[in-house]
């Protein structure tokens, strides 16, 4: 038990480790004068900690504040940006030095989020996967496109790290076990409490992770999926009631604004883009736009991924739930339906998709899943692999070829990596190798995480 905790822990601080560098080389805060606090975090949100630090010295009231002009409830605020409980150490620090304090906080949240999704893919894969795999796999969750792109809007972090825990309920549910109720129930409380935006899209994301892993189960009965489905509701009952003390306030303060309506209008049935966008937008350094959306999460998930449909270790009907699912996390993006049920009913302009990590979690369980059995027949799979390549190859070419070119997207840089890990793979699964594996397994844990950092920087 010992060694999972200083696994876990050690994802925790290798994500540390990680971007503290990136952060020094770049020169940001508190290495440099720049910060990650731009554009509304520059705007708002340091003026929000300035404010909290005030609260939580007696200065300043929570509830009304005579901060905004002649005073007005802040409740709403207060609950959508500042609850997160790593925002309590905004007290250490001066008011001059709030952008270290806010590019400390984005670290501590994107290294807990490769924590938390390691005891996932951990428990997820039944200890099978492993150990460098399961670091990687973490770190690609934790340094993902989104985490980046949205760390100026530090308070939807919180969902990223929380999610991984949510899923773990729910699996752990399905699998009638009594715990996965009390995680399910606190993870979703809690994220609620500390940002009930990104905690309504956690609630949404995890009834269809239920359905997943009830498809997804070995011997399920009748009698087994109704315990899950009874088991999941009670977990949600009792996480909303937790969230209350916070989220009845919240909503009693937003019925009251004029920007709190349903926008229902927005209801159409149509396409926001064109579905093979997301090909050239899971590239190096690709960012989401109003018509395609970027789930980067580096080239071994998307390798793993993909490899899953061409390995005989799966039966016909988990690549076809998995087949399913997938199109349907890509139509959570594309079909305006579902982006406008994720994006809660509002017309969720710039910062695009601000609910795509959780498709980039499914991306990333894919990849545990077929690792997992590539763990005990790596040799079996360098086929799978190949194929694999070879189709994201194909797809990519065809994607370059009818949607219109767009000259930042870094497809060399991409495909070399690509390339470089499918090839290291394939030597780590050669029999003919095994005495060289080890360093071949540093050579793919120094590629994947130069690619992860690549993209970050």
């Amino acid at each position: 038990m010992l060694k999972k905790y200083s696994l876990y822990m050690g994802n925790f601080l290798l994500t540390f480790l990680i971007l503290s560098v990136l952060l020094f080389v770049v020169g940001f805060a508190p290495f440099g004068n720049k910060s990650l606090a731009i554009m509304d975090a520059s705007i708002q949100y340091l003026d929000f900690f300035s404010y909290w630090k005030d609260v939580l010295s007696g200065q300043n009231s929570a509830t009304f504040t005579f901060s905004n002009l002649l005073g007005s409830g802040n409740w709403s605020q207060v609950t959508y940006y500042l609850l997160s409980p790593f925002n309590l150490l905004v007290v250490f620090f001066s008011k001059e030095n709030l952008n270290t304090f806010f590019d400390l906080i984005v670290i501590l949240k994107l290294s807990l989020a490769a924590m938390t999704g390691a005891i996932f893919l951990d428990v997820r894969t039944k200890d099978n996967l492993k150990k460098w795999l399961l670091i990687l796999l973490a770190l690609s969750y934790a340094l993902m496109q989104y985490n980046i792109a949205q760390s100026s809007n530090i308070m939807w972090l919180d969902g990223v790290y929380l999610l991984p825990l949510s899923l773990l309920g729910v699996y752990l549910i399905t699998q009638q076990r009594s715990r996965g109720v009390y995680i399910l129930a606190l993870s979703i409380g809690f994220g609620l409490i500390v940002n009930w935006y990104v905690g309504a899209i956690n609630c949404l994301f995890s009834f269809g992770w239920l359905i997943l892993e009830i498809c997804l189960a070995e011997k399920i009965t009748l009698k087994k999926i109704w315990w899950s489905i009874i088991s999941y509701a009670w977990a949600m009952l009792i996480g909303i009631m937790v969230s209350a003390v916070t989220f009845l306030p919240t909503v009693a303060s937003m019925g009251q604004q004029s920007r709190s309506g349903l926008d229902w209008s927005l209801l159409t049935n149509t396409f926001r883009g064109n579905i093979l966008s997301v090909i050239p937008s899971y590239t190096l350094g690709a960012t989401s736009s109003p018509t395609n959306v970027s789930l980067f999460c580096g080239s071994l998930v998307l390798l793993g991924a993909v490899s899953l449909f061409f390995s005989d270790r799966f039966k016909f009907k988990e690549k076809l739930v998995l087949g399913i699912f997938l199109f349907i996390s890509l139509l959570m993006y594309y079909w305006q339906p579902l982006f406008m049920v994720f994006s809660l009913l509002k017309d969720a302009t710039s910062y695009w998709y601000r609910y795509s990590y959780v498709g980039s979690m499914f991306l990333i369980f894919m990849a545990s899943l077929f690792f997992e059995k590539w763990s005990d027949y790596p040799q079996k799979n360098i086929i799978a692999l190949v194929k694999a390549a070879i189709s994201i190859v194909g797809v990519s070419l065809i994607a370059w070829y009818f949607l219109p070119k767009v000259s930042e997207i870094r497809w060399a840089q991409s495909g070399i990596f690509l390339g470089s890990i499918v090839f290291v793979l394939c030597l780590v699964s050669s029999l003919r190798l095994q005495r060289y594996k080890q360093f071949a397994v540093v050579g793919l844990c120094l590629l994947v995480g130069s690619e992860l950092s690549y993209n970050t920087y």
